[in-house]
């Protein structure tokens, strides 16, 4: 402090300086560690929606135990967790081009597919098919979606090489829909 100020200070406090600057520096630290306890809390705590489950990853080692719904903690800076879906999802599948028993073209056939991953076969899912998850509009991963995207159109081209596209298209449709529901229980 410079010399003015100070002598200015004194007259203010009584001649008190060295007590104010003390009693001013315990307050400063005191705030400043409560700051930083806030922010350490703030940062290890996270919230699940209902219907989600988390997935940790500590210093790259994934923690095969999912975290519920509701407030959950993790360490912060070490620990990534990350947000995905146990709800049932929705995947479309729009403009295909299979061809049918006969070579002919179908054109512009849209099929939705629906999954749902088990809450407790998140984390082994992840590890197993760690690029294939995808990140919603949300923001909520969806396991393993890139592997059954290619799973769905393959069994779509599939199922559709047997189809005569002459025939009855209401009969043969149902006809596909109860194989590909036999061969996805099959396996």
């Amino acid at each position: 402090m410079t010399g003015k100020f100070k002598r200015h200070l004194a007259r203010l406090t009584g001649g008190n300086i060295r007590r104010l600057e003390v009693r001013n520096t315990i307050q400063i630290r005191i705030i400043a560690i409560a700051i930083v306890f806030g922010v350490v809390g703030f940062m290890s705590a996270y919230t699940l929606e209902t219907g989600n489950v988390a997935v940790e990853r500590t210093l790259g080692k994934v923690d095969h135990e999912e975290q519920g719904q509701g407030l959950n903690f993790k360490m912060p800076f070490l620990t990534k967790s990350m947000e995905f879906s146990a709800k049932e999802i929705a995947i479309d599948i729009n403009d295909l081009t299979p061809k049918a028993a006969d070579n002919l073209s179908l054109k512009d056939l849209d099929v939705s597919v629906f999954y749902q991953v088990p809450k407790d076969r998140v984390s082994e899912l992840f590890v197993k098919y760690a690029a294939a998850a995808a990140r919603g509009a949300d923001g909520i991963y969806m396991p393993a979606y890139g592997l059954l995207v290619r799973e769905a159109r393959a069994a779509i081209y599939e199922q559709v090489s047997q189809i005569d596209s002459l025939g009855n298209y209401t009969s043969n449709a149902d006809s596909c829909s109860q194989r590909y529901w036999m061969n996805c229980s099959d396996g």
